[in-house]
């Protein structure tokens, strides 16, 4: 999964030669995040309130295995 986007300066924060430490970086920014599971895009919902991302991202249903029993003709005469 990756998110991206674009951090704008503030109108405070535009006056750079008054500035001695930044803690926070403007402009675009990336990050990668491998998830531990595959996980259903098409149900995956997003949203962002206060500053904060919120992801919701279902499992992907994976089928349910079935035991499948083999007969072996050569055996069964026996």
């Amino acid at each position: 999964m990756t998110i991206s986007g674009k951090r704008e300066v503030p109108e405070e924060g535009k006056d750079a030669e008054r500035i001695i430490h930044q803690e926070c970086y403007w402009g675009t920014f990336s990050r990668e995040i491998i998830l531990p599971e595959e996980v259903d895009s098409y149900s995956t919902k997003a949203s962002f309130e206060n500053g904060i991302i919120k992801l919701v991202m279902p499992k992907m249903k994976v089928a349910q295995r079935k035991k499948i029993v083999i007969n072996n003709k050569k055996n069964d005469n026996k």
